[in-house]
């Protein structure tokens, strides 16, 4: 009997150091539910050494999950395995009441050479650490989800500034484009009134210059004084329509190209008939030259009246005391009309930059400064697909070729289509 005390203890004393240097919290509990065998880190999570423990109750450290541990000793050793217990809660030295741990253990059973359970290993995980960083990980979401929700209520209100911003953005372009258009308008307007007010100003110079001169006969010094003021006022407003024009003549909107069956002859004779007293006036002769009737042509009658009166009533203005010849006639291979623009005079000065805007040369008549109206004439004609050309006789005479087509460019609208829809 002796002999088998001493193997006892000795198997003990073996056991006892083996579970003071195992690196696991682990504990052997007999079959009274007491601590035999404690390693240092089991013992350490109670806050006490493993001698401390060796010979206690295991209930005395988890009284209030005890039903749970006896229910997990008795199923591991009916079982002959493993039996896992989740959120054991311990009762610890210097915490009074309540305090939340997060233990998890293991039970195995321990069973003899005859297969009886002699005891039971129990193994504690503290999850305290991972509950921690689980705990830090979920407050650095909720501080996440709130940066989150911030950025999107400055995403939300950049886009309403945004939208703000692009609405401000399209009004101001309405705006523009209204501008633009009033702009255009009146450049129209001026453009047209100083257009069609400057014909008849021409024709009532002049008649008075006529009447002033007693080209009609004698008048008397009251009639003198009359004319006299016609001319002064009517001069006055000339230049007040030169004005306008060149204000509006760079920028004034084309209008409308309206195209009718027009005969050349009779446009020109009806203009020169009108234009007769400047004529008179700057004793220039009119000669019609000879040819060929040309035919009829398709074109914008308002735009050639302008080109025509443009080029003649300032080319008349330049070649004082001096013959103008017209000349029409048919370019049949290049389905054109040709009309050319003759003035013999004395000689010019040079007319190299007469296609440019706004260009002016000295008249010989009171140190005026005259345009040629070449450059309106230009655009008017790349309007209706005409062209012209400019070169001199031997002795400095200019001659104006304009050549207009039989039919305009596709984009007009034809005014004998209006006439019989109407």
């Amino acid at each position: 009997m002796k002999g088998v005390k001493e193997k006892m203890a000795l198997k003990d004393e073996i056991l006892s150091d083996l579970f003071l240097h195992l690196p696991v919290s682990s504990a052997w509990i007999d079959l009274k539910q007491t601590y035999r065998f404690v390693t240092p880190a089991y013992a350490d999570l109670f806050g006490k050494e493993p001698k401390e423990l060796v010979g206690r109750s295991l209930y005395e450290f988890f009284p209030e999950t005890k039903d749970r541990i006896e229910q997990g000793l008795h199923q591991a050793a009916s079982a002959g395995e493993a039996v896992e217990l989740n959120d054991l809660t311990p009762s610890l030295p210097g915490e009074p009441g309540h305090c939340d741990h997060f233990w998890n253990a293991t039970l195995w059973p321990i069973r003899d050479s005859t297969g009886t359970t002699a005891g039971w290993m129990i193994s504690i995980t503290d999850l305290a650490q991972e509950v921690a960083i689980q705990t830090q990980l979920e407050e650095t979401l909720a501080e996440l989800e709130e940066e989150r929700e911030r950025l999107q209520m400055d995403v939300r209100e950049r886009e309403r500034i945004m939208s703000l911003l692009d609405q401000s953005h399209l009004d101001l372009a309405a705006q523009h484009l209204e501008l633009e258009q009033a702009n255009q308008y009146k450049n129209h307007l001026l453009t047209d009134l100083s257009h069609e007010i400057r014909t008849p100003l021409n024709i009532i110079l002049g008649y008075g210059q006529l009447l002033q001169d007693e080209k009609f006969g004698k008048v008397t010094p009251a009639q003198r004084d009359v004319a006299q003021r016609i001319v002064a006022y009517t001069r006055s407003l000339s230049k007040l329509v030169d004005r306008l024009l060149d204000l509006s003549g760079a920028q004034s909107r084309p209008m409308p190209v309206l195209t009718t069956e027009v005969s050349l002859p009779q446009l020109l004779e009806s203009l020169f008939a009108s234009i007769r007293p400047l004529l008179r006036q700057r004793r220039v002769r009119l000669k019609w030259k000879d040819g060929t009737a040309p035919p009829n042509i398709v074109s914008d009658p308002i735009r050639l009246r302008r080109i025509f009166f443009n080029l003649a009533s300032n080319l008349i203005k330049f070649i004082h005391h001096a013959t103008l010849t017209i000349s029409v006639r048919d370019l049949t291979e290049q389905r054109s009309v040709a009309v050319t623009l003759t003035g013999s005079g004395k000689q010019l000065e040079p007319l190299s930059d007469v296609f440019e805007d706004f260009f002016r040369v000295a008249a010989q008549r009171q140190g005026e400064s005259t345009g040629l109206g070449v450059a309106v004439a230009k655009e008017l004609l790349d309007q209706i697909g005409g062209k012209i050309e400019m070169n001199r006789r031997p002795r400095g005479h200019p001659v104006f070729t304009i050549t207009i087509p039989y039919h305009p460019p596709q984009e007009s609208e034809s005014l004998l289509g209006q006439q019989e829809a109407a």
